[in-house]
């Protein structure tokens, strides 16, 4: 589903007056990577303020350390959110699982946020994007992945 810029102006870092700003590029391309992970996923960003989603991100907070934290629905209406940390553990999303959420990473030319930007070619952002939902939407969330797994071929670099 092609999605517009209301489809994802909630996520707190796609910021386009920043895109024709000096160095510029990290957010150009940062832009691109909130557009295509939307269009790709079919989701659309939502506030984190809110009570519901605010209990998940608390759910979510005791087993990881939050980094760049943003909320996703999907049109079914299941909550999806996106931690992109510049560390975590194969313990915390063993932690997670074990609390009843399903984790998958986002490939990196997919993923929105992508910290310490580098425009080097075969450079490596040094944050890691990663999708979490309840396990009940663990059949939505491997769909979601599988489009993902498929856009990432032809996705340009993260930081082109």
């Amino acid at each position: 589903m092609k999605q517009t810029s209301r489809t994802y102006q909630d996520y707190p870092y796609f910021i386009p007056r920043l895109a024709n700003s000096p160095g510029g590029q990290e957010w150009q391309c940062r832009n691109r990577r909130t557009a295509l992970f939307a269009n790709t996923t079919g989701l659309s960003a939502v506030k984190t303020q809110t009570k519901l989603v605010g209990a998940d991100i608390e759910n979510i907070k005791r087993h990881m350390h939050l980094d760049h934290v943003s909320a996703w629905r999907s049109i079914s209406g299941a909550l999806f959110v996106l931690i992109e940390p510049y560390q975590y553990s194969s313990k915390q999303i063993q932690g997670l699982q074990q609390a009843g959420y399903d984790v998958r990473i986002i490939p990196t030319n997919l993923a929105p946020y992508c910290g310490r930007f580098n425009p080097a070619k075969g450079s490596q952002p040094w944050t890691t994007s990663l999708l979490i939902s309840r396990r009940k939407n663990a059949g939505e969330l491997g769909l979601i992945y599988q489009d993902l797994l498929k856009a990432v071929r032809t996705a340009p670099a993260w930081n082109t």
